[in-house]
């Protein structure tokens, strides 16, 4: 380009329609946002724990008592029951021996289902304070001038 020719500059007045010739800069800028993603999983199971329980019962039972009952008085006769006849002294052959069925009470176990607690899983929103770092780019221009030309007016 000659020394000769000049370009207006914004504003002069009688400005030529020609443009003026500029150069236009970009920069990139930091431009933060946030998404939903998802951060982890939880699976909820049940499980059995046995413990052992020791409780104690009190049962009952039916004991054999054997009282002995003199049949016969001071003077060795026969007395109440005995003058019937019932009671004799000599065994019977064909009697069946006496039998008698004792019974206790044995402890019963029986177990029931029974709910006692019921969870909730519901989730909440927290927040936090972190620090995002970025490497952003911008331009710059570099004026270089001819040594015989104006000094050159140094970086934008």
């Amino acid at each position: 380009m000659p020394d000769s020719e000049q370009y207006p500059t914004a504003g002069a007045s009688g400005a030529s329609p020609d443009p003026v010739p500029a150069i236009t800069l970009s920069r990139e800028i930091v431009k933060l946002g946030t998404e939903w993603a998802e951060s982890g999983r939880v699976r909820f199971r049940r499980r059995i724990i046995t413990e052992t329980r020791q409780v104690e019962v009190t049962t009952r039972r039916e004991e054999l008592v054997i009282e002995d009952v003199d049949v016969t008085d001071r003077n060795g006769a026969l007395v109440g029951t005995a003058k019937d006849g019932r009671v004799t002294d000599e065994p019977r052959p064909d009697a069946a021996p006496l039998v008698i069925v004792l019974q206790e009470e044995v402890p019963e176990l029986s177990l029931r289902l029974r709910p006692y607690e019921q969870v909730t899983v519901t989730t909440t929103i927290g927040s936090r304070t972190g620090r995002v770092n970025s490497q952003v780019h911008r331009e710059e221009v570099d004026v270089d001038t001819a040594a015989s030309a104006a000094p050159p007016t140094g970086r934008r």
